[in-house]
């Protein structure tokens, strides 16, 4: 993805866990309004909610070619949003997938779960309240 570079970006940094890349977001960022980078966020929660819910039934199931499927959607959305760790930790599971086994899967998916936690925290709590009108108060209003 090309944009322009013009001035300083808004998240010019990188969180502590290294959970979000803060380049994806700017570039998100400039291609259009702030709201729409909100609504991006809100669909990509709701899309990784229900991969989840797939991932977890292709698992139970001992699925392999849908765990495959599924950690490659997961990876590939996580990605785009600039969740960058979560992608990475989901590629692991497919590929351990496309050995036609799932023996030892289970720390993969904590890792997952890990850099899933991770990310909802810096997408929901920091970048969301920004972007959504009235979740800044709705944010601020659930610390207190």
């Amino acid at each position: 993805m090309t944009v322009r570079d013009d001035g300083p970006k808004l998240f010019a940094h990188a969180d502590g866990d290294g959970c979000v890349d803060y380049e994806i977001i700017d570039e998100l960022l400039a291609l259009g309004n702030t709201w729409l980078l909100g609504d991006l966020i809100s669909t990509y929660r709701l899309e990784v909610t229900s991969l989840f819910r797939e991932l977890e039934r292709a698992l139970d199931a001992n699925d392999i070619a849908a765990v495959a499927k599924t950690s490659h959607s997961l990876s590939g959305c996580s990605a785009s949003i600039g969740a960058t760790s979560l992608s990475a930790a989901a590629a692991s599971i497919e590929q351990l997938a496309k050995t036609g086994s799932l023996e030892g899967y289970e720390p993969l998916m904590n890792e997952v779960l890990a850099r899933w936690r991770c990310t909802l925290r810096v997408l929901g709590a920091e970048l969301l309240p920004r972007f959504v009108p009235g979740r800044r108060e709705a944010s601020h209003a659930q610390r207190n």
